[in-house]
């Protein structure tokens, strides 16, 4: 990751203890955080900044943290965001599976060791960035292969030869 960028990280949480311990983990990590004590706050801050990742609290005062998750991947703007599960309370392995079903990239429990916890949130962003670079690289492709004047073809032999992509200008 570079240094140039300042990453923003939503920080959710009810308890304005817990919110303030991440947020200065977050802070001293060089991350922007801001900070949301309910779900539907959560989801607003979501759509209005379009973070780079959401740290979600699982047992949320409204909605829980696993529909906070399952909102943001429906919506096609917030579904590359990262979101990273943190509780206390939903520790079971089964809390961990319905985590991981509903999109979630990741579930620590409390209390989290600050380090593993912002190695795994840069390496989620770096992820992200990845996947967002070979998305426009596509799409690069696909507007310069739509627009040749020449023919442009993809032909490929296993599992049985077809040609996976032939250019508009055939």
């Amino acid at each position: 990751m570079s240094n140039e960028k300042k990453y923003v990280v939503i920080n959710v949480d009810d308890i304005e203890a817990n919110r303030y311990a991440m947020t200065k983990i977050l802070q001293r990590a060089g991350f922007e955080s801001i900070e949301a004590d309910s779900g539907y706050a959560a989801l607003e801050l979501v759509n209005k900044y379009n973070p780079d990742c959401v740290v979600l609290d699982v047992n949320l005062p409204d909605i829980n943290g696993f529909e906070v998750c399952k909102k943001i991947r429906e919506n096609p703007k917030t579904a590359p965001i990262p979101v990273v599960h943190v509780s206390a309370t939903y520790i079971k392995i089964e809390d961990k599976e319905t985590a991981f079903e509903g999109g979630a990239d990741a579930y620590f429990v409390h209390p989290v060791d600050p380090r593993e916890f912002i190695l795994a949130i840069k390496s989620l962003i770096r992820i992200r960035e990845t996947e967002r670079k070979l998305r426009e690289s596509e799409e690069r492709f696909r507007r310069l292969a739509e627009n040749a004047q020449d023919i442009i073809y993809r032909y490929e032999l296993v599992p049985k030869p077809v040609f996976s992509y032939v250019s508009p200008a055939a």
